[in-house]
């Protein structure tokens, strides 16, 4: 028989999970900006200019990455084997 006497529950269990990750996600989302790893900026003054260091576009790169990663974690979801 395998697996084909399974298949009411496996839905059953995908649909459960699928709520459970969408509830986490929407907490993560919600909070995502204070559990993103924290990033060490400093003001300085270059050339007579008041300048990030790191410069601010290596900043918005490195967070959108993380960001990234994060918002990327619902597509690797499966679900129930099968």
């Amino acid at each position: 028989e395998g697996t084909a006497g399974t298949a009411g529950w496996r839905t059953h269990w995908n649909f459960q999970l699928a709520k459970a990750l969408e509830f986490q996600y929407k907490l993560g989302l919600e909070s995502c900006h204070e559990t993103l790893p924290a990033m060490g900026v400093k003001l300085v003054f270059k050339d007579k200019k008041l300048c990030f260091d790191p410069p601010f576009e290596e900043v918005r790169k490195h967070y959108y990455k993380e960001l990234k990663t994060f918002i990327m974690l619902p597509s690797k979801f499966t679900g129930v084997a099968g």
